[in-house]
């Protein structure tokens, strides 16, 4: 019954949307045909057809005033709406009974003509509103059975005057003039949705572009430069050319912010990523990845002597004085520059490697470049420590954090997200900040991931067991248990020995992991997962280009909005506008929506105002051993308190 009252209050509101529009005509119309009738001698029935029509008009008037703002008419107003329609086609064809009882044939066509142009009214207007289209053409059809079942018995007269013929011939010309009107609205209707859809496809470049480039310098942000650095390192490998990333950090740039002011130091920026993007060029990329860092790459360079030219060249663009106020502000600059090779055919690890580079280079003195070279920079991981966390996995070293997950309305947590802690045993206790990029450069991501499933499925079951209601909860997948067949295999395997506790499951995917090599095997990855029913949620929305991308391409459950959107809301308008286009994609879509990082009461506002069901952050508490979350779960108490919406 929910559901059907639900639908009742979908259709509603369109249908008296369009019952508005062609109120007039249908009332025009019907005006005629009962003055018709009274002309045969049909007067008190037209009369009493003329009150039903203006009772009918006036309920879905009502309707309409009683209808928010916002939001689909209420259950009492919908379900009025749909009586008025159930009774609307009966209506409207008695004039056609009145007509086709007549002992003539010109009014029995009249009477039969109006029948039709009734049906083909409610098909052209209601035809995408299946439940008040049907709930008015089936009365309409059992008004016609009575009709036609009626005619057989009636005497007809052998000639009828030939004002009677002009009855139907006005008719058949009224019914031509509605079909081309019906037509021309149906084109200006099929050029309305043209419009829409390029303007929400602009809308969307648009979007996709904010999310893409760097505000400040018009060059990509670091999300859109490691999805194109992962193009270049997938592209088949030419002789003797290699893929270059220089990586740029400015010297000297803090003392200008500091003592000429933060336009000053935009000045530099803007001047700075106007000359880097002209050395990046047609085949290269250029980026502004934060701050005063800037990076650059190249796909196919013939050696790293054009590498160190290159380099020299952006130290001398740097060098180069920016005018601001009749001043001229001076800077210099530290390159890292990294040559794709073994152990370099990744993002992650092209752009460690030129990271430290940078970082030597800086060390040496400003204004240098450095490239780098693996026999003199070790990695970073100490050789043990992939031996070392191989035994933590083996000894359940490794525990699991539950970070809350809350229903902003009220403040009750909904759900939470699993996230694992490692206790070293001389670093101490590191969090996912850190492990998970550990577990990634030790390339132990596939045994790690599958790991922590069982836990986590192992968790909910315990839950299930002592009788709690765990919610939503969520574990971020990485990539080699995607792009893997063991991984896969180790997944399925994990969600059929726990089938009650996958059902509670959310697998989040970040954008990220589509940039990466093999994102075919990826998306077939994902693809396979929703076959099996999981949950999936894709992180990161509007942190880069990838994920409104495999919104066309992929069917996810959840939405989540990164932290750095949310950051900005209450301070800064394009966040905003930003956080507010993110969350219309999700009600387009007809899924769960979540912001991330959510930190203060003010956010929180702000996110109850835009509509955002669901939140996450330092706000509603830190993540929570297992003992804890039982304690939470057992209180079942909001933390902190809710915010009334709107």
């Amino acid at each position: 019954m929910q559901r059907l009252i639900g639908r009742i209050r979908r259709e509603a509101g369109c249908a008296m949307r369009i019952a508005g529009a062609s109120r007039a005509k249908r009332l025009a119309m019907s005006a005629l045909m009962l003055l018709l009738c009274r002309e045969i001698g049909q007067g008190p029935a037209a009369l009493q057809i003329a009150a039903a029509i203006v009772t009918l008009e006036a309920v879905q008037i009502a309707a309409a005033w009683a209808r928010p703002a916002r939001g689909g008419p209420g259950p009492g107003a919908a379900l009025a709406v749909w009586g008025v329609a159930l009774c609307t086609a009966p209506v409207y064809l008695l004039p056609s009974m009145l007509l086709a009882g007549q002992p003539s044939v010109p009014l029995m066509l009249a009477g039969t003509i109006w029948l039709f142009g009734v049906y083909a009214q409610i098909s052209n207007v209601f035809v995408t509103l299946p439940l008040f289209y049907w709930s008015q053409i089936l009365p309409g059809f059992l008004m016609a059975g009575v009709v036609f079942s009626c005619t057989p018995a009636i005497a007809f007269a052998p000639r009828a005057p030939l004002i009677e013929w002009l009855v139907p011939a006005c008719l058949m010309l009224a019914y031509a003039a509605h079909s081309y009107d019906t037509l021309r609205l149906q084109k200006r209707t099929r050029r309305a949705l043209e419009d829409a859809r390029s303007e929400a496809e602009a809308r969307l470049k648009a979007l996709e572009h904010v999310t893409r480039h760097d505000g400040l310098t018009g060059l990509l942000n670091r999300r859109a430069f490691d999805e194109q650095l992962a193009e270049f390192l997938l592209r088949p490998a030419q002789a003797g050319r290699r893929v270059a990333v220089l990586l740029v950090d400015l010297d000297g740039f803090k003392p200008i912010n500091d003592t000429y002011s933060h336009e000053a130091g935009d000045r530099v920026l803007g001047a700075v990523g106007e000359r880097l993007g002209r050395i990046a060029g047609e085949t290269g990329i250029a980026a502004r990845l934060g701050g005063d860092e800037f990076a650059l790459a190249f796909p196919a360079l013939p050696s790293a002597a054009q590498a160190h030219g290159l380099a020299r060249q952006v130290l001398k663009e740097c060098e180069r004085p920016v005018p601001f106020e009749e001043r001229a502000l001076r800077i210099s600059a530290s390159v890292g520059i990294a040559i794709s090779g073994p152990g370099r055919d990744s993002v992650t690890a092209i752009c460690a490697a030129a990271d430290q580079a940078m970082f030597a280079a800086k060390d040496q003195g400003a204004g240098r470049a450095l490239l780098y070279d693996p026999a003199t920079f070790p990695s970073r991981p100490a050789p043990g420590e992939r031996r070392r966390l191989a035994a933590a996995l083996e000894a359940g070293e490794i525990e699991l954090l539950y970070k809350p997950l809350v229903r902003l309305t009220d403040g009750e947590m909904a759900g939470f997200e699993a996230m694992p802690r490692w206790h070293h045993p001389e670093r101490g206790p590191l969090g996912p900040e850190t492990l998970l990029p550990l577990v990634d450069d030790l390339g132990l991501q596939g045994e790690f991931i599958a790991r922590l499933v069982r836990m986590v499925l192992r968790d909910i079951e315990a839950l299930l067991c002592e009788g709690f209601e765990p919610g939503r909860v969520s574990l971020d997948l990485a990539a080699a248990a995607l792009a893997t067949r063991s991984g896969r295999n180790d997944l399925e395997q994990a969600f059929a020995a726990h089938p009650e506790a996958a059902a509670c499951l959310t697998l989040e995917i970040t954008e990220t992991v589509f940039g990466l090599r093999g994102e075919g095997l990826i998306e077939a990855g994902v693809l396979q997962l929703r076959r099996a029913a999981m949950r999936l949620s894709l992180d990161g929305i509007g942190s880069g280009a990838g994920s409104l991308q495999q919104l066309r391409r992929l069917d996810f459950d959840e939405l989540k909005i990164a932290p750095g959107f949310v950051a900005g809301l209450g301070t800064d308008r394009t966040s905003e506008v930003l956080v507010a286009a993110l969350l219309g994609v999700a009600r387009g879509l007809e899924i769960s929506a979540v912001a991330c990082g959510v930190t203060t009461e003010e956010q929180q506002a702000q996110l109850l105002r835009l509509g955002c069901p669901y939140g996450q952050g330092p706000r509603f508490g830190a993540p929570m051993t297992g003992a804890a979350l039982r304690e939470r779960l057992r209180a079942r108490s909001p933390a902190p308190p809710a915010l009334a919406a709107g």
